[in-house]
C-alpha cells in the first residue's frame, strides 16, 4: 500500500512509520516538527518525508493528496498541548479541526480507500459512568477536548454522508518510548533524576494507561477492518495518577515521594475504557501497567 501518515515524526506516528516501512509499504510522512524520531528511517531512504507541509493549508493538502495516489491516510497531526490550547484556542482549532477537514475533503475527492483518525479519550470529558463505551456522551470542557470532538465528528459525518471507509480511534492514555509530554514520561524523567514527580491535584484522578506497542497494533487492526467506525482502545484498567507515580518510584528503586499541587481548571477526573468493541474486531492489549512501565523505564535509561 501507499500511505500518508500525518504527524508521522511524532510519538505514535513514528512507531507507525517503523511498522509499515518494515513491512515494505510505501510510506510518506508529513510533519512540521522535530524529525529525530524518524532519523533512522530517513538514513535508509525508505521513508519519504515532507517537512514543510501544513495541514491547515488546503491548497497544499489538495496537491499533496491529489498527486499522491494514496491508498491510506493515517491522520495523527494535531496541536495536543493543553496549555497552548488555553493560551491560543484559535491555533488549536485551526490545526485540529480545519486541518482535519482539509484532509477529509482531499481524501474524498481523490478516492483514498481508507482514512484513520486519531481521536482521543478526552472527547468524553469526566466519565458519567465507567468503563466508558463508544456510546458515552461526548462532553469535554477543555479547549483541546472540544477541538478533538469536532474532528472526531467531522470524520463520522464524512463516513455517513459519503460512504467513506473511516476508522476513528479513541485511545486512552498512551505511554512508551519516544514520548516526551505524557505524564508517565514526565514522572520517569523526574524519578530517574532523583526528583519527586509532581501531581496536579490529590492524585485520585484515574486514567487507563496503554503501552505504545498495543496502540500500533490497534491502528493495524483498524486498517484491516472494513468501516470500523469509532473504537476505544485502552486496557480497561483504572489506575490513579498517585498509583502511577508510586509504581514508577518503586520500579526505579528511589526513596522519594510525590509532590502535590493544585489541579488546573476543568481537570477530567476519570477515564477508563470499555474495550468490548475493540475485542470484537480482533484486538486485545498485551501489556499491563507494570510490564509496559518496565519497558519504558528500560528504554529511557538507554537514551538519556
Amino acid at each position: 500500500m501507499k500511505m500518508l501518515i500525518t504527524g508521522g515524526a511524532g510519538f505514535v506516528g513514528s512507531h507507525l512509520c517503523d511498522k509499515y516501512v518494515r513491512e515494505g509499504h510505501e510510506v510518506v510522512c508529513l510533519d512540521t516538527g522535530n524529525l529525530e524520531n524518524i532519523s533512522h528511517l530517513r538514513k535508509t531512504q525508505r521513508l519519504i518525508v515532507y517537512h514543510a507541509g501544513d495541514i491547515t493549508d488546503d491548497s497544499y493538502i489538495d496537491n499533496l493528496i491529489g498527486f499522491g495516489n494514496y491508498d491510506v491516510i493515517i491522520h495523527l497531526a494535531a496541536q495536543i498541548r493543553i496549555d497552548k490550547a488555553i493560551a491560543n484556542p484559535l491555533v488549536t482549532w485551526n490545526v485540529n479541526v480545519n486541518g482535519t477537514l482539509n484532509l477529509l475533503d482531499a481524501a474524498r475527492n481523490n478516492n483514498v480507500k481508507k482514512f484513520l483518525f486519531a481521536s482521543s479519550s478526552e472527547v468524553y470529558g469526566s466519565a458519567q459512568y465507567v468503563p466508558i463505551n463508544e456510546e458515552h456522551p461526548l462532553g469535554s470542557d477543555s479547549i483541546y477536548g472540544a477541538s478533538k470532538i469536532a474532528g472526531d465528528r467531522l470524520c463520522n459525518s464524512y463516513a455517513k454522508t459519503y460512504g467513506m471507509d473511516i476508522g476513528i480511534l479513541r485511545p486512552f492514555n498512551i505511554y512508551g518510548p519516544r514520548q516526551t509530554a505524557g505524564v508517565a514520561a514526565i514522572f520517569i524523567d523526574k524519578v530517574l533524576k532523583g526528583e519527586p514527580p509532581v501531581i496536579q491535584g490529590d492524585g485520585s484522578q484515574s486514567r487507563d494507561y496503554i503501552y505504545i506497542e498495543d496502540i500500533v497494533e490497534a491502528y493495524d487492526c483498524m486498517l484491516k477492518t472494513n468501516h470500523p467506525g469509532v473504537v476505544n482502545f485502552g486496557t480497561g484498567t483504572d489506575t490513579t495518577v498517585k498509583k502511577l507515580a508510586e509504581t514508577i518510584i518503586n520500579m526505579c528503586k528511589k526513596d522519594i515521594k510525590p509532590e502535590y499541587r493544585n489541579a488546573p481548571p476543568n481537570t477530567t477526573m476519570s477515564l477508563v475504557a470499555d474495550i468490548t468493541k475493540a475485542k470484537k474486531i480482533g484486538w486485545e492489549p498485551k501489556y499491563n501497567l507494570e510490564s509496559g512501565i518496565a519497558k519504558f523505564i528500560s528504554w529511557y535509561k538507554e537514551v538519556k
